[in-house]
């Protein structure tokens, strides 16, 4: 082994290549999914929510579960974001570093999978982690759909 490398770069390079693959067959949205998915809806203005009654987006972070993956945080309380919002968060959130929950920058990009959990909790509205898979354009809004999903 090259003495220049070390035993936790191996890991985390390992690590890095394993989620990948897992994502190849995961239904688990990336940041660039959902910012097309958003960016196809017509009416902009609809208000974002989601599938448990409710709760809406809130901020966009990096997830406690794994710093380099992100989170989007659930509210129950105030104004909903309507598309145009939560789509320029998630393009402000693209190719920007962001600390994790205890230290340390991680880069958040396209192929970043996204968690539906508030600021330092792994787990999300499921009781577990909480996967983003999808949305549901509806007439009036659009709703974020989630499922229980192991990391």
């Amino acid at each position: 082994m090259n003495p220049r490398v070390s035993l936790q770069s191996l890991i985390s390079n390992q690590i890095k290549v394993d989620r990948a693959e897992a994502m190849k067959t995961s239904r688990q949205l990336t940041l660039i999914e959902l910012i097309l998915k958003l960016d196809s809806v017509v009416d902009k203005a609809l208000p974002v929510v989601f599938d448990v009654e409710g709760l809406y987006p809130g901020t966009i972070d990096s997830w406690r579960g794994s710093y380099n993956e992100l989170a989007l945080a659930y509210e129950n309380g105030g104004e909903r974001p309507t598309v145009s919002q939560l789509l320029s968060q998630c393009n402000a959130v693209n190719g920007k570093i962001l600390q994790g929950y205890k230290g340390g920058d991680f880069l958040m990009g396209k192929t970043t999978p996204l968690w539906a959990s508030n600021y330092g909790c792994s787990t999300g509205f499921r009781g577990n982690s909480t996967a983003i898979i999808g949305l549901d354009v509806r007439a009036d809004l659009v709703v974020i759909i989630t499922e229980a999903q192991d990391y």
